[in-house]
């Protein structure tokens, strides 16, 4: 099955609100599922999103 790397500024557009390109990166994932293309992250991806989350919270941007 065809895979697709996934970075973690792509994947935080999927879930927060006001990102910009919000919609292309959506329109990546319904895509991908569509497709049957398997998504996978590299091994930091996941403190990737802690960061840019956190980083968010902090300046306010997230509530």
């Amino acid at each position: 099955m065809p895979e697709r790397c996934v970075d973690a500024s792509v994947a935080i557009k999927w879930v927060v609100k006001g990102e910009t390109w919000r919609k292309k990166a959506r329109k990546f994932l319904r895509d991908s599922i569509a497709a049957g293309i398997d998504l996978i992250a590299p091994p930091l991806f996941e403190y990737e999103t802690e960061s840019v989350i956190m980083m968010r919270s902090k300046r306010g941007f997230l509530s």
